[in-house]
């Protein structure tokens, strides 16, 4: 008995971290694409409102809501936007959407539209080496990852666009640089 219980206990933290490699994640879809202006394979998860499937009702077509630093702000947010337009308790508070999240390869390259070293107070800060790749990210937005979205789902053509701290910048300097794609 006490055998068994030691071996579980050693065992089961190990299987714990077992990475899951599935499509699929809670409330979504694991998804990639490979971006030739980024030249790199780019990650995003995929989130459908409840309808979406339903098979009860007609199909409709949804507007969408980009989020940076997808992996951080997925499942709050899209668990946000399913009750807020699922009508859960009386809420349809904002319209059912279809939500995409941008993971992260290089967050300092991709959410900084100019480059710089210098930090607060005029010091060179290391992390900021690969600054300045805002154009590029958002050229793979707009011509890769907004018409692979397009096309694989029943998208309406009205876009949100969510970031904070760098990606806040980003979604700024998207707001005066492209604000129709948004």
């Amino acid at each position: 008995m006490k055998l068994s219980f030691c071996i579980a206990f050693i065992c089961l933290p190990c299987l714990s971290f077992c990475q899951n490699t599935s499509p699929v994640i809670q409330d979504g879809k694991r998804d990639s694409l490979h971006s030739k202006v980024l030249k790199e394979k780019r990650l995003f998860w995929v989130h459908l409102p409840s309808s979406y499937n339903d098979k009860s009702i007609q199909p409709i077509h949804y507007p969408v809501l980009y989020i940076l630093d997808g992996d951080t702000h997925f499942r709050s947010i899209s668990a946000m936007a399913e009750i807020l337009g699922s009508g859960e308790n009386a809420s349809h508070l904002i319209p059912e959407m279809i939500i995409v999240s941008v993971l992260n390869t290089d967050r300092t390259r991709d959410l900084t539209p100019t480059h710089s070293l210098k930090g607060p107070g005029g010091q060179d800060w290391n992390f900021l080496k690969s600054s300045g790749g805002g154009d590029n990210f958002m050229k793979f937005i707009k011509d890769e990852l907004i018409p692979k979205i397009d096309s694989s789902y029943r998208t309406f053509p009205y876009r949100i666009f969510v970031g904070h701290s760098f990606g806040g910048l980003m979604v700024i300097d998207a707001l005066m640089t492209m604000p129709q794609t948004f």
